[in-house]
């Protein structure tokens, strides 16, 4: 048996219609989903339909299912987060780590930045250091999050190439797919979240000399800190007047990829790997997208071939740097991202996950 250990979550909800709409390729029967209720997301009931899953809402209610796992089971993390589950590895079931696959979310990966922020972070770490050394298999999109994780944490894991597929189904609008868009306004995207790991103060103040020009700066701020919220938003506002677009209201999935395919420009200054979802649809939909060059996600995108910017450059760019495009850029940018993050391609490394357990 494959136990999937997970919180609610839309990926994960997607993760599991991928898996059982393409049940042909293995024995969906074989996987049992621990899923921790995390308060943030409302499980679709119906995508919990024809899985082995049990829905945990306690702390610690996932530890009489983790003590079932037999020798010949092996666990699935999605998101190396839970504190709780560190605990219950160190204390109660070391062994168990060792038929461990971690799959990396991202921000999983960067706990480590955190530990001096308080006693409670250098617990955690002092934890994942203790556990992360002894999980045999990572899996990823961006190979850099591995090399990472090999370099902080003396790990010998194996790794293994996977990602999720989308939460949103990847359109292009018909001005996109004709590379037609109206230039009255050039709309540039801010960030993907109100989480402080955006940095919007430090893109507001790139994108200042350029107010008085013909931009409506959009910020999606439907989820994150809340004082980091608001002050982003007065912020954008005293800056850019009614120029700045917040979006602070929650967005159906649908309606959110519309607002991406409008976009000209996304700038995305977080100092890691981040916002990948969004990358890809903004990509698809030929917008010009800056990322920070020391990221891992930056790295991953240029060595696939895609091109994109480097967000620490603005400060050297003029306005019409900024604006300028190259429709057949993007469209190649466009048929390299489609190939590289199609179902087949999911399907295909989560195909090997499931082999380097069974």
């Amino acid at each position: 048996m494959i136990y999937h250990f997970c919180g609610t979550s839309p990926y994960i909800t997607k993760y599991i219609d991928f898996l059982k709409s393409n049940r042909k390729d293995f024995n969906l029967n074989n996987h049992y989903f621990i899923i921790n209720d995390t308060n943030t997301f409302q499980m679709d009931q119906a995508a919990l339909q024809d899985i082995k899953y049990s829905l945990v809402k306690s702390k610690w209610g996932f530890i009489p299912l983790l003590n079932k796992i037999k020798k010949n089971d092996s666990l699935i993390i999605h998101g190396l987060f839970n504190p709780y589950l560190l605990i219950y590895f160190y204390l109660f079931n070391r062994r168990l780590v060792e038929r461990c696959i971690w799959s990396i979310w991202g921000g999983d990966v960067y706990f480590y930045r955190l530990k001096n922020d308080s006693c409670k972070n250098r617990v955690i770490e002092y934890l994942r250091k203790q556990i992360i050394t002894h999980i045999p298999i990572v899996t990823s999109f961006v190979k850099g999050d591995y090399d990472l994780v090999k370099d902080i944490y003396n790990t010998s894991a194996k790794y293994v190439y996977s990602f999720y597929p989308s939460v949103c189904e990847i359109k292009i609008s018909n001005a996109e797919a004709t590379n037609d868009r109206n230039k009255d306004v050039y709309s540039i995207m801010v960030g993907n979240s109100g989480d402080p790991s955006n940095n919007h103060e430090q893109v507001f103040n790139m994108l200042k000399k350029f107010k008085n020009e013909k931009i409506k700066i959009v910020c999606p701020l439907s989820y994150g800190v809340k004082n980091y919220i608001e002050k982003t938003i007065t912020l954008g506002q005293s800056i850019f007047g009614p120029k700045f677009i917040p979006l602070t209201e929650f967005i159906e999935p649908d309606e959110y990829m519309k607002i991406l395919s409008d976009m000209d420009i996304a700038i995305m200054n977080h100092d890691r790997q981040q916002g990948l979802g969004s990358i890809v649809s903004l990509i698809v939909n030929n917008a010009k997208v800056f990322i920070r060059s020391d990221t891992t996600s930056y790295k991953f995108f240029r060595n696939s071939g895609i091109v994109l910017f480097d967000t620490l450059s603005i400060d050297d760019l003029s306005y019409e740097e900024l604006i300028s495009e190259d429709k057949t850029e993007y469209r190649l940018n466009r048929k390299k991202i489609l190939k590289l993050t199609s179902e087949d391609e999911s399907l295909k490394g989560w195909l090997k996950v499931f082999q380097e357990v069974s």
